[in-house]
């Protein structure tokens, strides 16, 4: 988590706390999953490093990010409800795309930082990308590179460590994403999340990762950086939160 998957587990366990008809539903899920898409084609004529901090210049729009100096950025909640909050009243997909935002907000800012923390070369700790050089994963007490952490090829990386968690969502939460269902869905009923920072057209960008999420689920078992009960609890205080910080705003919803 945040991924597709991490999202999805969240949504459900929220869904069971809300009236909707499976109409609704359906756009509560879609809505839950639209924020992550990428609003950049990747250009292969630059290197990873440019294309990476390219595709999270477009996500500070999209998830209404400003601490652009701190290695963990997370949402601004307080910045996107001054702008959508009728809107979230109104519409499931909206009150949806805020949930996701909500749901990264508390990654961020309290589930990561119980996981790692950073440090420069000379490992003192450090809350900024100047001179951020290590990740210690408090786990085990060991400290991996910046380079190893972030990349998407090492087993003990972090992206790795999303596909680990993924399998074992999945299986918890039985989630079943058919993304040409989704793509029906759309197709039939009107779709709008009623969010101007986000290109709806590129929707079809996020059903095919998630289709990669399922084609490449990962065999070895056991978490590296997390810890399946911590995620279980992140799961419930993220509703939990949810409901009684914006309890407000849902009651067309209950």
């Amino acid at each position: 988590m945040p991924s597709y998957i991490g999202h999805t587990a969240c949504g459900y366990e929220l869904l069971k706390h809300l009236n909707l008809s499976k109409k609704e539903e359906e756009k509560f899920i879609i809505g839950n999953l639209v924020p992550d898409i990428k609003q950049i084609d990747i250009d292969y004529t630059l290197d990873e490093f440019v294309n990476k901090r390219n595709i999270q210049k477009k996500k500070r729009v999209t998830h209404f990010r400003k601490d652009t100096n701190k290695i963990l950025e997370y949402p601004h909640c307080r910045i996107f409800l001054e702008k959508y909050e009728s809107e979230v009243q109104k519409y499931v997909e909206t009150m949806a795309y805020f949930f996701h935002l909500y749901t990264d907000f508390c990654y961020f800012k309290y589930f990561l930082p119980e996981m790692i923390s950073f440090y420069d070369s000379d490992y003192h700790e450090v809350d900024e990308k100047d001179n951020f050089y290590y990740v210690k994963i408090h786990k085990n007490d060991e400290f991996l590179k910046a380079s190893t952490f972030f990349s998407k090829i090492k087993k003990e990386s972090l992206y790795k460590e999303y596909t680990r968690s993924n399998s074992y969502l999945i299986r918890k939460y039985k989630i079943e994403l058919d993304t040409n269902e989704l793509r029906e869905f759309i197709k039939k009923n009107s779709f709008d999340c009623h969010v101007e920072e986000i290109d709806l057209s590129k929707i079809d960008d996020v059903f095919r990762r998630i289709d990669k999420v399922y084609d490449n689920k990962i065999q070895e078992k056991g978490l590296i950086i997390f810890d399946e009960e911590k995620i279980d609890l992140f799961i419930q205080k993220v509703v939990k939160t949810f409901l009684e910080q914006y309890g407000y705003l849902l009651e067309k919803y209950q």
